[in-house]
């Protein structure tokens, strides 16, 4: 059964990358769950003195059509609150009782032949299966309320989260392949994981020994890279270098310019090699958010210019 509000928008994103800040949950909150919510527990609290409990004997009591109107048109609410949210469990057992109080459909019964019998108007229901109905509306909201939790991104650390060019435009379109671990970097480093974050831009700069081998015809494995392949690479990469600067035709300008971008970049493959990557990759030492704030800005530093000239896009 449709409910006649339509399809409420949505609240809670699908992917949990996207930022919800304090001021929409003070914006959202209190417009609709807690009165909501306010509402089921007056509903609760009228119901329980006439429904009856497991030490006492059934009772009688019924709700008027008037009661149980009231009654859908919580439910329905209650509905729409938690489609905004998200809240799929909830979803489910609030459409039950709901359609339990408008569709004769569902109180159809059997004669003596086994034929069904449907009623044209909802029988009169009593308070007890009301009560019990919405206790278990309630627990189930709860438990699944309870189960979305929210990690704090403090509001220096934001510009980390989910940033499309965290090192610019350039480096993206050079290095695509490199845009999920720099993401990732970016978001390790909002919510605090310094050492995660390190791993990634590691990641990122052996993308970049890649690339520059192969800009430079030095053959490279396909599999992850261990230290001592990173030691031997680099040394090819340096003989390769030499063969480029010495060879004939070239100005001594040009010469110099490829000796000043090409060894720059080595000299920088050496210092992540010894101070970041062997020690984040071997799990030799654990890094704080400050130090991983250090190791991107020289990473993206050595990304933007090796963008400047090199590229994985063959």
């Amino acid at each position: 059964m449709e409910f006649p509000s339509g399809n409420p928008k949505t609240v809670l994103p699908l992917s949990p990358r996207k930022l919800i800040s304090f001021w929409d949950m003070i914006e959202i909150l209190p417009k609709d769950f807690p009165e909501v919510w306010r509402r089921l527990d007056a509903a609760l609290t009228f119901c329980a003195p006439l429904a009856s409990f497991d030490n006492k004997p059934p009772r009688s009591e019924t709700a008027s059509p008037a009661q149980q109107k009231e009654l859908a048109g919580l439910l329905t609410d209650l509905w729409n609150t938690c489609k905004k949210w998200n809240l799929s469990q909830s979803l489910f057992i609030v459409n039950e009782a709901r359609e339990w109080l408008v569709d004769p459909a569902r109180h159809a019964t059997r004669d003596t032949a086994g034929a069904y019998k449907f009623p044209k108007e909802i029988p009169p229901t009593d308070f007890n299966s009301i009560y019990k109905q919405l206790v278990s509306i309630r627990q189930i909201l709860h438990e699944e309320l309870y189960s979305i939790r929210f990690a704090l991104v403090p509001s220096g650390n934001v510009h980390f989260f989910q940033h499309p060019a965290l090192f610019g435009e350039s480096v993206n379109k050079a290095f695509p392949d490199a845009y999920t671990d720099i993401m990732d970097a970016g978001n390790c480093l909002a919510v605090g994981l310094g050492t995660a974050a390190v791993f990634h831009l590691m990641r990122t700069v052996e993308l970049g020994l890649r690339a520059l081998a192969r800009d430079l015809q030095v053959a490279i494995p396909e599999e992850d890279l261990e230290y001592k392949q990173w030691e031997v690479i680099i040394e090819q990469i340096r003989g390769a270098v030499k063969s480029k600067t010495i060879c004939a035709g070239r100005s001594d300008k040009d010469k110099s310019e490829i000796r000043e971008f090409y060894n720059g970049l080595l000299l920088e493959f050496e210092g992540f090699k010894h101070i970041w990557r062997n020690n984040a990759i071997h799990a030799r030492r654990s890094y704080t958010t400050q130090e991983a704030e250090l190791a991107l800005v020289q990473v993206r530093g050595f990304m933007q210019r090796l963008a400047t000239k090199v590229s994985e896009i063959k």
